[in-house]
């Protein structure tokens, strides 16, 4: 569920994934914290140490998640560009290279 969440909210993300990534998860973990610390810390009398060691560590793979994604994005976007100028760069030898030898052009 969250990388789904994480992958809709780079949805308008054009540049700058990784950066978008850290600021997202950041975030993230932040919210989580302030809801947990007047929720969860209250309900069962859990100290702050307690609760960083049996369930605030596991919020940090919130941040993780985001920054992978924002830099798998990046990544895609950087081996689109590539193809995308390679596939410009070769359009002219292709064109020419599936031209009809002169050979074989009547007139």
């Amino acid at each position: 569920m969250l990388r789904l969440l994480i992958l809709v909210s780079f949805k308008g993300v054009h540049e700058h994934f990784i950066q978008g990534g850290a600021l997202l998860g950041g975030v993230w973990l932040l919210i989580n914290r302030a809801l947990d610390a007047g929720v969860l810390l209250p309900l069962p009398g859990m100290d702050p140490g307690t609760y960083m060691a049996q369930i605030g560590l596991r919020y940090l793979t919130i941040p993780s998640i985001a920054v992978g994604i924002g830099y798998a994005a990046a990544q895609a976007v950087r081996g689109a560009m590539v193809r995308q100028e390679r596939s410009v760069s070769t359009e002219g030898a292709k064109n020419q290279s599936m031209r009809r030898p002169k050979v074989f052009e009547w007139g």
